[in-house]
């Protein structure tokens, strides 16, 4: 659970953004937007 949560948090925060609903972009980049989004997230959350 202690690992977990730090990712739930930022998937939490990415829904807040709706950040999904405003790209037009290939699938391809928006994962590798989100995975860069969540890296900092869980960065910023540690500390």
């Amino acid at each position: 659970a202690r690992l977990r949560a730090p990712g739930e948090r930022a998937f939490a925060q990415l829904k807040q953004w709706r950040i999904f609903r405003k790209t037009r972009c290939s699938t391809n980049r928006i994962g590798t937007i989100v995975q860069a989004i969540h890296t900092l997230l869980i960065c910023e959350n540690r500390g």
